[in-house]
């Protein structure tokens, strides 16, 4: 990693130099707390998937920490109030939201979009959402999902639709999610381990809602196959089945869709009802929605099974054994009438509980009679009835009463009512009927509406037989079935009959009135009948009640219809009854308890596979008739909660399961009622049986189910308090080894274990656990009569450590974790108060002391930790090895809990054990305080495990530990320890500064006088303080760790935060910046003073000035500068050169400063000039220099005086004569800063500065850094001479620069050197008068020569850009001087033959600079002026200097045409003016020049390319005139002569074809080609060659007007077609075919 990290990835320093890498929990700390480092992680990413540079890993390890960070965020969240919570989770939110909606826009990367659903889900789970923005996030999850990503997808869904409030989907997520293929296979199998209930709902629902869509056969089977899977609940069942039903009214009345959409209805309804898991609820849902089921049945044309899981009743395997199927309905009923027997033998009751063998016969031939008109009458008379004898013995009617409430259909049994109400009404008032009122009760709360009306008319039939009038015929009455209702076996004294009175007030008062209401609702006979039974002041009484009855009558009812249930073969009417009943706690003087208890007595014992049978047969639900069973008992009921408590704690295996969790559901509902002594008896009672070793041997659930109880009810201090009582000791307990096979015993049977046996030590451990368990999980706060005995318990475990160790640490743990709870509540509430004498801290040490578990440890810590709070005398012995033992231990915890601990246990108990040191008196007599002495060990330990705390721990935890030990006294000696016992380690030093970062300054400050104390200390012969807190060996050298020490202070000074806070307390006019004005002085003379006394020791000495920088740099630049003038006035060097380096640092830095602050700036230069001026040591003149130098640049120009004051001193010999190169560096470098500043002001000085600069120009060695540096420094220093005061450089002080700056260019050349010294030459072409620089240039033109071509170019450049930026009027003034100078400048090549520096390509390039300078110089002259510089340019090309050198002159002469081309290219049609001046010469330099050498070749080149521009812009005609053309032509064509290796075709030809063009008449043309025409009869092949081509040139360019010559040609065509050459031959036959395309015709005719 690199050494600079940003900022937003700082925490991995820790890391940067470990092999390891950096820890996945630093990690997801950092994102959690770091908004930036989130948003960094999530950009990188998303550009790198973008980029396409995405990979599997990078994206595994993105998701993982941004969903534990997305996690963290929001449970950081959480608030008291609601609308805090809800800003902070929106803020989270918004920030991860945008990333999401842009990862899962990416379809092409499945691990990305998988990734996004993690932290979606995640999200969604722990944030309050609304429904509007969960649906988006919905749509978002299921754009673009593929294949690979459908399964994480709806994981996804699955949890966002569980926290929806609204069930439906939207129309884009139900569409994607219906496309899947296998949607219900995939629900199913993510339903193991995600609740997919409410997606599952809201798929069915969208199903429903788009009937009208395609698909509707697939949507039903999708709904049927979701339903039956059993991944939905039964509220999102019975949800959906609503849903199906409603749907049926809104098919029926919808007319665009037709009968197959309800017949698909209906398929699906009935195959819901055939289901075991939906047909219950669908059931539930009828009768809750009070649905007309005979309507519902007609619209689906089906009839609906009143159960879901109905077993084939007997009649019906009968009739289907002994009926064909062919017969018809009435013949069916003939032969079951012939099958009844006429008579029974027994039989006096069909209620009896022995089986009737007549019963089904009867049953079925009356179900075929119901459906039959006129039947039922006939039925009725059967023999075997006895109808006659019906008021006399129950048997007829009871048959019609075990109809109506047997299993039969709606229509039989409403006949069945219909028939009793009929026989009622036509029999006189003799007998009581009163045993039919519990199965008329029975009827009235039937589900379907048919039975609910016929058993309404059945109560008016039978109220005309109990009239409201009290006579003596009444009482004689006899009851019907009075003995043998029930059975001969069951006598009718155990029914409480009801007197006739009491029978009509029951009927009249209770079930008249409410008729109507039962017709339309089941449920309301309950209502009834409650508010009837019980007392008005329980229950508000309804407006259809008259009057109370008395309290006798409500108990004869009660206790009447309370017999009737308990002796009933019925199992249907036992439960329908029980459930209306148990509504009733009291009735009358009767409790329900006492009414029904020998019926839970009865089923309690009870064989549980017998009641499951009876249940059966009835069609009951078991679970739900034994739940009402266990509902007659009240928590007042001793007897009732005495039988629940049996069958719970039973060890009956074979007892009814069902019958145990309904038992224990039902203490539950009625724990909190329960008296005392019932909780605590039961309590013990489960807890036995929690425990029991024989239920633990046969792994039997009853334990479990006791142990949930115990756990699931809130129980009293008494009952834990019993609990703890009655646990054994463990220390006293037989421990017997056991095998781990379990022995056999005698009998067969699996003996219990030794090991789980009561009275082992396993048993005692296990129910130890358990109960402290249970106190622990109650939250007991406030119980703090349990601390004795759990501290008691604490021993006897910690008397057993030694063997038992591993085992017990989980019970100890738990015992502190409820002992801390207790205290706390303690600390927090002001009513409870704790006996001191119930606290055992020797325990609680010991028990830590021993622990090695860092629960325990955890634990024991945060207990006495909050003991420091309630008793702090008893905890205070305790203290030292308490925090001694957590830096040895807990310190060393990676988790974040023990980091908690020791954070709250610092904050609780170093307090209190300061305050007692504080109390105690400093000792004198070794001068070290007590308060140091008695934290020592404690310091020692905590800074000791500095390198066990997690990285991202230890600030907290060591601002804790400062802030409680007194961070006044003690920050220092952290500090200090903290260096001396990690000397090795790196972070140590950093560290350090960081916690000292977090005080405020002036305490900063005052931290670090105090360690310099310590430092001084040491260096005493007799230590004091530095003796304890220093780990110093004999053999070790104190110079080193105080070394080491030191090397904080500059880290803590160089703190931004630090000056920062220092600046806005010194602002302040007040006591603590007194007090940091009076801290600071003193810890500067600490400083200075040990600079002087570790004077000898480099390494410290360097130190100590780096602090006194540090120091004068934390302050405001006021303040500094006033320590400073105290600083420059000391004799210690060192101290002056750190200061003033630190005043250069703050300068450099561009702060802006007051006007007030850069006047005293300036005014320091004085003494900083004066340290210049005496001082010996080049190193602080160097340093007084350059800070001086940056004063000036920054703040000369508000006082010039006392700038030129000091540049005096500083352009003295002394400084710029200096040997030490540097200081000659730093001086130039001053002056060109103080010439800027001044400028006129520093004449005075100048003169003499700059013939010292030229000398070093002139002598300085550029081989070495510093020679080039002093050069760069002296060209500054000349750049703001000519840049400010130009006119000062006369013309020798230029001719001296001039010839230092050529002599610099064959010195080693530097990029820096160069470009100064292209800037003086810009500088001066810029600013020096034109007259002094062009007589300068003139001067130095030799010697720039001498100097080589660099030099030279550098010469010709100054002219150029001198030229260029004058005006006209200089240039015309100066033309004497530029005339000589251009002399010279046209006789380079002439000058420089005497030269072995220059090379063919560098008088290219130096004629082309000076001829473009000569072209920017005729611009602006006009022709007058110019033209005696042309005639004397012209003059000396064409004359030599000696005729010595006449054979040199060609030199000349080459310049000279290569400025006419040049020229003659620029003025183009004004080149005729020129042309006679020069055209003799051109004339004999044609006829004269040889062509043996290269010389004389690029001569004639240049002289053919100068008649190019000639000919081209002659406009005037110049060489039309015969004249002209004569003085030309013969010269230039006899060039065809010449030897064939000149370039002619590039060269002479085109200037003859110029000149024919140029001469433009028919006599000129003819002139030329005579000459043309004598060359091809030339007897040189090359001569003839090369007419030719130029009459293919000329033929080009003139065409017909050329070709006019023709007849004058032909005859030489037609020698040439037989030329002896054949190259000749070949290009004239081309010459003729280039006539030919010009005329249009063949010319073979003319050749023939």
């Amino acid at each position: 990693m690199p050494k600079n990290l940003p900022s937003v990835l700082k925490f991995l320093s820790p890391y940067r130099d470990s092999v390891a890498l950096p820890p996945r929990h630093a990690i997801v700390y950092s994102m959690t707390n770091s908004e930036g480092l989130s948003a960094a992680l999530n950009n990188f990413v998303l550009k790198a998937c973008k980029a396409g540079f995405q990979n599997r890993t990078m994206l595994s390890f993105w998701s993982g920490i941004i969903t534990e960070a997305v996690a963290g965020n929001l449970d950081r969240s959480s608030s008291g109030r609601l609308e805090a919570q809800n800003q902070k989770q929106e803020k989270v939110l918004l920030q991860i939201l945008p990333v999401l909606n842009e990862g899962l826009s990416m379809k092409k990367i499945p691990e990305l979009r998988i990734g996004c659903y993690m932290i979606l889900t995640v999200a969604a789970s722990k944030a309050t959402i609304n429904d509007h923005v969960m649906d988006a996030l919905m749509d978002a999850v299921v754009q673009g999902w593929t294949h690979d990503t459908t399964h994480a997808g709806l994981i996804c869904l699955a949890v966002l639709a569980q926290r929806k409030q609204a069930v439906e989907l939207s129309s884009k997520v139900f569409k994607a999610v219906l496309s899947l293929e296998r949607v219900d296979d995939d629900l199913l199998v993510l339903s193991a381990q995600y609740n997919v209930g409410k997606l599952s709902l809201g798929l069915i629902l969208g199903i429903l809602g788009n009937l009208k869509e395609n698909q509707v056969e697939r949507g039903f089977q999708l709904i049927r196959s979701i339903m039956e899977s059993g991944v939905m609940n039964e509220v999102h069942v019975a949800h959906a089945i609503s849903s199906i039903l409603s749907v049926v009214d809104g098919v029926e009345a919808s007319k665009q869709l037709g009968g197959d959409v309800l017949s698909q209805i209906t398929d699906l309804i009935l195959s819901l009802s055939d289901s075991k898991r939906v047909g219950t609820v669908i059931n539930d849902i009828l009768k809750r929605n009070k649905t007309d089921l005979d309507r519902l049945e007609m619209k689906l044309s089906v009839v609906l099974p009143s159960d879901p899981t109905p077993d084939p009743s007997t009649y019906d395997q009968m009739e289907t054994e002994r009926l064909p199927d062919e017969s018809s309905e009435l013949e069916q009923f003939e032969t079951a009438v012939k099958i009844i027997p006429t008579r029974t033998a027994y039989e006096t009751s069909f209620l009896s509980h022995s089986e009737s063998y007549v019963l089904d016969s009867l049953s079925q031939a009356f179900h075929l009679a119901s459906s039959l008109p006129g039947k039922l009458e006939a039925f009725s008379d059967l023999p075997v009835l006895r109808k006659s004898l019906a008021t006399t013995e129950p048997l007829f009617l009871s048959f019609y009463v075990k109809i109506w409430c047997g299993r039969y259909s709606t229509p039989t049994r409403v006949a069945a009512l219909a028939i009793t109400s009929a026989f009622l009404k036509r029999h006189e008032n003799s007998t009581d009927f009163q045993f039919l009122l519990p199965y008329v009760l029975y009827a009235l709360a039937d589900p379907a509406k048919q039975v609910r009306k016929a058993a309404a008319d059945l109560v008016l039939a039978l109220s005309r037989h109990y009239s409201t009038e009290e006579s003596s015929e009444q009482n004689q009455r006899s009851i019907l079935g009075r003995d043998d209702v029930y059975g001969s076996r069951y006598s009718g004294e155990e029914i409480a009959w009801l007197s006739f009175q009491d029978a009509a007030r029951f009927v009249h008062e209770c079930l008249i009135p409410i008729l109507e209401e039962c017709r339309l609702d089941s449920s309301y006979v309950t209502e009834r009948l409650v508010s009837t039974l019980t007392p008005s002041h329980r229950t508000q009484r309804t407006k259809t009640t008259a009057k109370e009855m008395k309290s006798s009558t409500r108990s004869s009812i009660f206790n009447c219809m309370s017999t009737h249930v308990i002796n009933t073969p019925l199992y249907n009417v036992k439960n329908r009854l029980l459930h209306i009943l148990n509504h009733i706690e009291k009735a009358g003087n009767i409790s329900r308890s006492k009414a029904l208890l020998p019926l839970l007595r009865i089923e309690k014992d009870r064989d549980g596979q017998a009641l499951q049978r009876l249940c059966e047969r009835d069609g009951v639900d078991s679970f739900e008739l034994i739940h009402n069973l266990v509902a007659i008992v009240l928590p007042t009921d001793k007897d009732g909660i005495h039988m629940l408590q049996e069958v719970v704690s039973s060890e009956k295996f074979s007892c009814l399961h069902s019958l145990r969790l309904a038992a224990f559901q039902r203490f539950r509902k009625m724990w909190s009622s329960m008296k005392n002594e019932a909780q605590m008896v039961l309590a013990m009672t489960l807890l036995d049986s929690a425990l029991d070793p024989v239920s633990l041997a046969h792994k039997d659930t009853s334990h479990g189910e006791a142990a949930d109880f115990l756990r699931s009810v809130s129980l009293p201090e008494n009952v834990f308090l019993g609990f703890l009582d009655s646990l054994p000791r463990l220390s006293e307990t037989s421990d017997q080894p056991s095998g781990s096979k379990r022995r056999r015993t005698s009998d067969g049977q699996t003996s219990v274990p030794a090991s789980h046996a009561k009275g082992s030590f396993q048993h005692g451990l296990r129910m130890a656990t358990f109960v402290i368990d249970l106190i622990e999980e109650s939250k007991s706060m406030g119980h703090t009569r349990l601390m004795a005995p759990l501290f008691d318990t604490l021993a006897d475990t910690q008397q057993c450590r030694g063997q038992r160790g591993e085992q017990l640490a989980y019970v100890q743990s738990s015992i502190l974790g409820s002992l801390l709870a207790i205290v706390d509540q303690v600390k927090i509430s002001q009513n409870i108060a704790i006996n001191s004498k119930d606290i055992r801290t020797d325990v609680l040490v010991e028990c830590m002391r021993v622990a090695r578990s860092p629960q325990i440890q955890r634990g024991g810590l945060l207990l006495l930790t909050s003991l420091a709070d309630i008793v702090p005398d008893m905890i205070l012995n305790t203290v030292m090895p308490m925090l001694t033992f957590m830096s040895d231990t807990l310190l060393r915890q990676p988790d974040d809990f023990s980091a908690s601990v020791v954070q709250k246990t610092l904050e609780g108990v170093i307090p209190p054990l300061m305050g007692s040191l504080r109390q105690q008196k400093a000792r004198p007599a070794t001068g070290a305080s007590q308060l140091l002495t008695g934290a020592l060990q404690l310091l020692v330990s905590f800074v000791g495990a500095f390198e066990h705390i997690q990285p991202h721990r230890r600030i907290g935890l060591f601002r804790t530990f400062v802030d409680k030990l007194g961070a006044d006294q003690f920050l220092f000696v952290v500090l200090a320890m903290l260096l001396d016992k990690h000397v090795m380690n790196k972070e140590a030093r950093k560290f350090a500064a960081d916690l000292a970062s977090h005080y405020p300054a002036t305490l900063q400050l005052r931290s670090i006088h105090q360690y310099l104390g310590l430092v001084k200390d040491a260096l005493l012969d007799r230590p004091a303080i530095s003796a304890q807190i220093l780990e110093v060996k004999k053999d070790e050298d104190i110079y080193e760790v105080l070394k080491h020490l030191m090397s904080l202070l500059p880290l803590m000074l160089s703190s931004r935060q630090l000056s920062a806070d220092l600046a806005r307390v010194l602002d302040r006019e007040d006591e603590e910046s007194a007090l940091a004005r009076s801290t600071y002085s003193a810890l500067l003379e600490t400083v200075v003073m040990l600079a002087t006394r570790m004077r000898s020791n480099k390494v410290l000495s360097t130190i100590c000035e780096q602090i006194v920088g540090d120091m004068l740099g934390i302050l405001t630049m006021s303040e500094f500068l006033k320590a400073l003038r105290i600083l420059l006035t000391k004799p210690d060097e060192r101290t002056q050169s750190e200061a003033l380096r630190t005043l250069e640092s703050r300068i450099d830095r561009g702060l802006r400063q007051d006007s007030q602050t850069q006047d005293q700036c300036l005014e320091i230069l004085p003494a900083i000039a004066t340290i210049i001026d005496r001082s010996s040591d080049p190193q602080l003149q160097l340093i007084a220099v350059h800070c001086s130098d940056r004063i000036i640049e920054k703040y000369g120009k508000r006082n010039p005086d006392v700038v030129a004051s000091s540049a005096r001193i500083i352009s003295s010999p002394r400084c710029l004569d200096s040997r030490n190169s540097k200081l000659q560096t730093y001086s130039f470098l001053y002056l060109a800063t103080t010439v800027e500043v001044l400028q006129e002001s520093i004449i005075p000085i100048i003169p003499g500065t700059l013939s010292i600069g030229l000398d070093i120009l002139a002598t300085v060695d550029m081989q070495h850094d510093e020679g080039i540096e002093l050069h760069n420094s002296v060209g500054s220093f000349f750049c703001s001479v000519l840049l400010y005061i130009p006119w000062i450089m006369s013309g020798p002080h230029l001719d001296r620069l001039f010839e230092a700056l050529h002599e610099l260019t064959r010195k080693h050349k530097n990029v820096k050197s160069e470009k100064v010294r292209h800037e003086i030459l810009q500088i001066i072409s810029k600013r020096v008068e034109a007259s002094v620089l062009f007589a300068a240039l003139q001067r130095t033109w030799n010697n720039s020569l001498i100097q080589g071509p660099q030099a030279l170019q550098d010469h010709i450049n100054l002219l150029a850009q001198a030229i260029e930026r004058q005006p006209k009027s200089v240039i015309a003034k100066n033309t004497h001087i530029l005339q000589a100078l251009f002399l010279k400048g046209f006789d380079i090549r002439y000058g420089v033959l005497a030269q072995t520096k220059y090379e063919d390509q560098d008088f290219d390039l130096l004629e082309e600079r000076v001829i473009n300078a000569a072209c920017n110089m005729i611009a602006k002259l006009n022709d007058k002026s110019f033209r005696s510089i042309f005639i004397a340019l012209m003059e000396q090309a064409s004359n030599a200097p000696s005729k010595k050198l006449e054979q040199l002159l060609v030199h000349r002469k080459v310049t000279w045409y290569k400025f006419l081309f040049t020229f003659f290219d620029w003025l183009k049609a004004i080149v005729t003016n020129y042309i006679g001046l020069v055209l003799d010469d051109i004339v004999k330099s044609l006829d004269s020049v040889p062509t043996t050498d290269n010389n004389t070749i690029l001569l004639w080149k240049c002289v053919l390319r100068v008649l190019q521009p000639v000919f081209e812009y002659d406009d005037n005609d110049y060489f039309q005139s015969p004249s002209h053309l004569n003085m030309i032509v013969g010269p230039l064509l006899n060039q065809l002569v010449y030897n064939a290796d000149l370039p002619i075709e590039n060269e002479l030809i085109p200037a003859i074809t110029g000149l024919a063009v140029a001469a433009d008449s028919a006599e000129n043309h003819k002139v030329i080609n005579s000459f043309l025409l004598n060359h091809m009869r030339s007897d040189k092949v090359a001569t003839r060659l090369a007419a030719v081509h130029c009459q293919q040139k000329l033929t080009e360019r003139l065409g017909e007007e050329w070709l006019a010559l023709l007849p004058e040609m032909l005859p030489i065509i037609s020698e040439l077609q037989e030329d002896d050459d054949e190259i000749v031959e070949k290009e004239t036959q081309k010459w003729i075919g280039k006539m030919e395309g010009v005329l249009g015709e063949s010319l073979d005719s003319m050749l023939q």
